[in-house]
């Protein structure tokens, strides 16, 4: 996903608009503007302080994947 992908969708699900959440993360309302559009992208820390603004987290999770083997009953 990229950096404004998750930008516009913190603002989104916040409900604010892109001049309150550049007030609120100290980024002008413009710079905002062009991240969500894809046209420049935020460094992980901007991004961030963007993200938490808007009340949310940035967070990594691990991703789980399983494996299916076939074995005959009693080998391993």
């Amino acid at each position: 996903m990229a950096g404004g992908t998750i930008i516009a969708r913190a603002r989104r699900s916040s409900g604010l608009s892109q001049r309150t959440l550049a007030r609120l993360s100290g980024t002008a309302q413009p710079t905002l503007s062009v991240y969500e559009r894809g046209e420049k992208s935020p460094t992980l820390a901007v991004a961030e302080r963007i993200v938490e603004a808007s009340g949310y987290d940035l967070d990594l999770t691990p991703r789980v994947s399983f494996a299916q083997h076939a074995c005959t009953r009693g080998e391993p």
